[in-house]
Formats: C-alpha cells, structure tokens, sequence
C-alpha cells in the first residue's frame, strides 16, 4: 500500500477555478495535526481539478509544510 491514510478536506473548486465551496484551512490544520501527531511527516496533496487550478492545492502545501511535514510530488 503506497499511503498509510486519507484526510478529506472540506473545498470545492469547478473546472474553471470557480470556488464552490471555499477551503476550511482551520478544519485541514486539525487533520494535519493529527497525522503529524500519529509520526506520519510526508503527505500529498491531490485536490480534484487542482492540475488547472492548484491555489487550493498551494494552500494547503503551505500549511502541511508550517506544521512540519514534507510534501510529496
């Protein structure tokens, strides 16, 4: 099995980049916590239409790197 575990975030972006549900960064910093807690320190971010529009993508990275982890490609 090449992940340990899977962390849903609460965000929605259309295929045009439109935001349909905005990114809950509070509720995304919760689960990273936790992951990071459990001694897991390399995550991926795969966001759906993040290819085209990776803003959320990028957020998210930023956040999982601040609290200590390493992002995999």
């Amino acid at each position: 099995m090449l992940y340990e575990r899977v962390v849903e975030v609460d965000e929605r972006l259309s295929a045009r980049g439109d935001v349909v549900r905005p990114l809950d960064l509070a509720a995304a910093r919760r689960d990273l916590e936790a992951v990071r807690a459990d001694g897991i320190d390399a995550v991926a971010i795969v966001l759906m239409h993040g290819y085209r529009h990776p803003q959320h993508e990028q957020a998210l990275a930023a956040l999982a790197r601040a609290l200590g982890s390493r992002r995999c490609p």
